[in-house]
């Protein structure tokens, strides 16, 4: 045998198992994506059930719900000064401006 046909088969081997190691890596890749799919539409079906279950139990709660809006208005209408802190002009300013009255004589 010629070194020359020895490298071509050496050649030829070696391209051989390189693509039988790829195929091999690319096989067991492919085995963990479709494992990783699997348990994920397993996982995305337990959550469409327990969403469902969780939307069935919201309608069954708003639907024994009640909005009641009450207002309650309270107006007090009384004088805010007393002769204590102010003097007689202050305590008949302040009430004017309370009531919208201009007290310039």
């Amino acid at each position: 045998m010629t070194p020359y046909v020895r490298n071509i088969l050496f050649a030829a081997a070696f391209v051989a198992g390189w693509s039988a190691s790829n195929w091999h890596s690319d096989s067991l890749e492919l085995v963990a994506v479709k494992a990783a799919q699997a348990s994920a539409h397993e996982v995305s079906g337990n959550n469409l059930k327990t969403a469902e279950k969780i939307q069935l139990e919201l309608s069954r709660i708003k639907s024994n719900e009640k909005t009641i809006i009450r207002e309650n208005v309270k107006l007090v209408d009384r004088p805010v000064y007393h002769n204590v802190c102010l003097d007689d002009d202050g305590v008949r300013n302040a009430n004017a401006a309370r009531t919208g009255f201009d007290p310039s004589p």
